[in-house]
């Protein structure tokens, strides 16, 4: 069964959706059509603000980052297999292709990750 691929603009866009909804607590530090950027106010020990998430559209893929699964790797014990086989590394996930049920996991996923920053005292 051939599986209809979506352009990576729309996977793009969806998970820009998904990451924004969260921007008036973080800072947008790149909004382009293949690139999306949100940090925290925190200072980290660098004089560096702390990277929270985000989207880049890559030749064949779209990554979705999302730090607080690095900070604290406990998050991604509960997650789903289907979203699991999209993670690479420690905190990036790569799409071809998206369908609604990974979308809300990352939804969640994201969500709890912004709870955690928070509970760490990473928004300020």
């Amino acid at each position: 069964v051939h599986k209809k691929m979506q352009s990576k603009q729309k996977i793009f866009d969806e998970l820009k959706k998904l990451i924004s909804r969260h921007a008036p607590l973080l800072v947008c530090v790149q909004d382009t059509v293949d690139a999306y950027h949100l940090y925290t106010k925190y200072q980290m020990k660098n004089g560096q603000p702390m990277y929270f998430g985000g989207i880049k559209i890559n030749k064949s893929f779209v990554s979705y980052y999302l730090m607080p699964i690095y900070v604290n790797p406990e998050m991604l014990k509960d997650i789903d297999a289907n979203l699991k086989k999209h993670l690479k590394g420690k905190s990036c996930f790569n799409f071809k292709q998206l369908d609604d049920d990974v979308l809300t996991q990352l939804q969640e996923l994201t969500d709890k990750g912004l709870q955690d920053y928070h509970r760490q005292g990473y928004l300020v």
